[in-house]
């Protein structure tokens, strides 16, 4: 499996706003044996933000060999300064979970 990006860093927001929702995409790669069922989709909380209006990769998904879904996160601080979080989405593949970092800083 494969999530893209591994990293994001949102830099500089607004505290009490959100920035514009940022896609990851989430690959089983063609070279895969089989389909992989997506058990979870979650982020490490406050104050980066899953946007299930953008997302199409939720648990209970099956993903065929080739397929891709997204996942929208958001960046939505209430503290001023650097603030880092995770994007973790556990499957039944070998390499799962699939986790990125995720930085901004408030101000």
């Amino acid at each position: 499996m494969s999530l893209v990006p591994a990293n994001l860093d949102y830099g500089p927001n607004k505290l009490n706003t959100s920035t514009h929702t940022h896609i990851f995409i989430l690959s089983n790669p063609p070279t895969n044996d089989g389909a992989a069922i997506i058990t979870q989709v979650g982020s490490s909380g406050a104050p980066f933000l899953l946007d299930t209006g953008a997302s199409n990769c939720a648990a209970g998904l099956t993903l065929a060999v080739g397929a891709h879904c997204e996942i929208g996160v958001k960046f939505a601080p209430t503290a001023p300064g650097r603030q880092t979080g995770t994007l973790a989405i556990s499957d039944n593949a070998s390499d799962s979970p699939q986790i990125a970092t995720l930085e901004g800083v408030g101000n």
